[in-house]
């Protein structure tokens, strides 16, 4: 935008030099490109700026930004020595080539940014496939364990079968649904069975084939149903049923999704008992770490005997950096056990 708006001038002052080498300068000279490009750096800032929505900015390339930011506070010095400090009025041929030469390192430094970049996503790119690579053996394992009708029933948000030797506890379908949340970079109840079992993909032709046929029996018989998918801001998710439910207090959803955009994630506690109750609420660190991602909670909580819900708002940090699948979690304790 700024080459295509300065290239006439820049163009016109070309001329202008060499048809008057020798010569005081006309009206359209170097200040004329100093200016234009001055006006052009302010305005396209300001606009660059102004567009973007009311919400966090960030700097996405930063090695970019400072090479550029340097190089364009740089040009400016320059032209101030040249015409200024070194040879007032006069632009010198050893000043023009050293000019030039600026020029190339300005290249050749984008250049070593760029490579940089690339590299850097790359190897991130790299560590995610890694860290995927070990999530899907870890899944695989629980497959092995439990079979794919369980999993696949727990990861759409149903309560699987526990007609098994080994019964399922709460801690693996935690774990189950982390998996298909860090495999899929999304609630896996909003994904379809496809890409569910992908997530559970064996190693071999004939599994992989058992495997969906068992899915796509389980789907004729309709014993899978797609929830729609959440709106912006906060989603509360459905509930489930719980296997050892609260007499006394409990959440209103087990789980709750949260933009870090949002600032906050309401949490509704229910009162069972018509009476007074105490209770100790305080949030568990899991990917997400207190005072990084979100502000740590810990507190009694007394509702009166008229109170049948109470609203707890836990913070959220809103960063930079994207993490779509962080969580923790808040627990509700006997205040005695505090």
């Amino acid at each position: 935008m700024a080459l295509g708006s300065s290239a006439p001038e820049i163009i016109l002052s070309i001329a202008d030099t060499l048809s008057n080498l020798g010569k005081i300068p006309s009206e359209l000279g170097p200040q004329t490109i100093v200016g234009s490009a001055a006006f052009n750096l302010l305005m396209i800032s300001a606009v660059s700026i102004i567009a973007v929505k009311d919400e966090f900015k960030s700097i996405k390339m930063v090695g970019v930004f400072l090479s550029t930011a340097a190089f364009s506070s740089w040009a400016y010095i320059w032209f101030f020595l040249v015409l200024v400090v070194i040879s007032p009025g006069v632009v010198e041929l050893w000043e023009a080539l050293i000019t030039l030469g600026f020029m190339g390192i300005l290249v050749i430094v984008a250049y070593c940014c760029d490579k940089a970049h690339k590299n850097k996503e790359n190897e991130q790119e790299q560590r995610l496939q890694e860290k995927k690579k070990v999530t899907r053996t870890a899944l695989r394992i629980l497959v092995k364990k439990f079979g794919i009708k369980s999993v696949l029933k727990v990861g759409q948000g149903d309560q699987p079968e526990q007609d098994s030797y080994t019964p399922m506890t709460a801690g693996d379908i935690d774990n189950i649904n982390f998996y298909f949340r860090e495999l899929l970079e999304k609630d896996p109840r909003e994904a379809t069975i496809d890409e569910l079992l992908d997530c559970t993909q064996a190693e071999n032709a004939v599994e992989r084939i058992m495997y969906r046929k068992e899915a796509s029996s389980m789907v004729r018989r309709r014993e899978f149903m797609r929830l729609g998918k959440g709106e912006k801001g906060q989603v509360h998710e459905e509930k489930r049923p719980v296997m050892n439910p609260s007499t006394t207090v409990c959440f209103r959803h087990l789980n709750y999704k949260v933009s870090e955009c949002n600032g906050h994630c309401s949490i509704i506690i229910e009162k069972k008992v018509p009476k007074s109750f105490s209770f100790w609420a305080r949030t568990v660190d899991g990917l997400a770490k207190a005072g990084e991602d979100y502000e740590g909670f810990n507190e009694i909580i007394t509702m009166q005997a008229s109170e049948t819900e109470r609203e707890i708002r836990i913070g959220i940090v809103d960063d930079p950096n994207w993490e779509p699948n962080e969580e923790f979690k808040v627990v509700l304790l006997d205040a005695e056990n505090q």
